[in-house]
C-alpha cells in the first residue's frame, strides 16, 4: 500500500527510492500540466483530505522547498 510508504519515508535516500518506485511510472504517464494540475487541486482540498482521513495536517510545511523541488524537476537536466 503507497500510504505505508509514505510513511516509512524519514530521510532523502527513502524519498528518492520512493519516487523511483511510483513517481517515474511507465505505466501510468501523465504530461507534466496535468500531474502539476492534481497537485493544485489537492492541495487547494488538503485540508478535506486530512478531515476524511482522520489525519492531523502537518503544521510546518514548507512551501517554498515545495515549489523550488516543483520547479528544478521542471528545468534539471
Amino acid at each position: 500500500m503507497m500510504k505505508n510508504e509514505i510513511d516509512a519515508i524519514k530521510n532523502k535516500d527513502d524519498f528518492v527510492i520512493f519516487v523511483q518506485r511510483h513517481v517515474i511510472d511507465k505505466e501510468n504517464p501523465l504530461e507534466v500540466n496535468d500531474y502539476l494540475t492534481s497537485i493544485l487541486s489537492w492541495v487547494r482540498d488538503m485540508e478535506g483530505f486530512y478531515l476524511n482521513s482522520g489525519e492531523k495536517k502537518p503544521d510546518n510545511i514548507d512551501w517554498k522547498f515545495i515549489a523550488t523541488l516543483l520547479y528544478v524537476g521542471l528545468i534539471y537536466e
